[in-house]
C-alpha cells in the first residue's frame, strides 16, 4: 500500500508476551515492578517524548472503548486534541462517553489512510493489539516500542498473533528503569518488500 505517511506503536506487555488479562484487564501491569522506585524523571518511561512526534492515532474499538472505561478527566487524557481514527466496522458514530474528544470512526486501514491524508496528519501511533497486528500484516507498521514489565501472568491477550510471514527487526535500542521494567525498539523489516527491491 502506498502511502508517505509514518506508523509506529508504543505498548506495554508482561515478560511473557501479553497485553492484557483474558478478560481485558491491566490490573497486572498497575501492580508490577517496583512501585516506589525512584523513577528519576522517568515516570512515563518516554511515552510524552515519543507522543510529541505523532500527531494522530489509529487504535480498535475495543482498545479506544477500555480507554473510555478509565473516565479520564481532561487534564487526564494523555492524548491531547490529537484526531484519534478508531478502526472499527460495527459502529456508526462515536459513543456518547466519548464525544467531546477529538475521534473520527474509520471503517479500515485503508479509510484511516485516506483520512491522514485528508488532514494532512503524517505520523500515527498504532495502539491496541489488533491495530498492530493489523499494521503488521499490510506491512506499514515502521516502528515499534515495546515496554516490558516485570510479571509473569500466565496467559491473556499476546501482543502478537497470527502473523503470516517472518518479520525481521534492526536497529535495536534498549533501556531500563529503576522500577524493574525494560524497554526496546525496534524498526521493522519486511522480507517480502526486501525481495522486490
Amino acid at each position: 500500500m502506498n502511502t508517505s505517511a509514518k506508523f509506529s506503536a508504543f505498548i506495554a506487555m508482561s515478560l511473557d508476551g501479553y497485553i492484557a488479562s483474558s478478560s481485558g484487564d491491566l490490573d497486572w501491569l498497575e501492580q508490577a515492578g517496583d512501585i516506589t522506585a525512584d523513577m528519576q524523571g522517568n515516570e512515563d518511561m518516554g511515552f510524552v517524548d515519543y507522543l510529541n512526534n505523532v500527531d494522530c492515532l489509529i487504535m480498535g474499538r475495543k482498545t479506544m472503548e477500555k480507554i473510555a472505561s478509565f473516565e479520564l478527566t481532561d487534564e487526564q487524557w494523555p492524548y491531547g486534541n490529537r484526531p484519534i481514527l478508531m478502526l472499527s466496522k460495527t459502529l456508526n458514530e462515536v459513543p456518547s462517553c466519548l464525544k467531546a474528544r477529538n475521534i473520527v470512526i474509520v471503517s479500515s486501514i485503508e479509510h484511516a489512510i485516506q483520512e491522514m491524508a485528508d488532514k494532512n496528519l503524517l505520523h500515527a501511533y498504532v495502539d491496541g493489539g489488533i491495530a498492530i497486528n493489523a499494521f503488521i500484516s499490510q506491512q506499514l507498521l515502521e516502528e515499534i516500542t515495546i515496554t516490558i514489565a516485570p510479571v509473569l501472568i500466565g496467559n491473556g491477550i499476546p501482543l502478537f498473533r497470527n502473523l503470516t510471514e517472518q518479520v525481521n527487526l534492526s536497529q535495536c535500542k534498549a533501556a531500563s528503569y529503576p522500577n524493574g521494567f525494560c524497554q526496546v525498539s525496534y524498526l521493522l523489516n519486511y522480507l517480502s518488500t526486501q525481495e522486490h527491491t
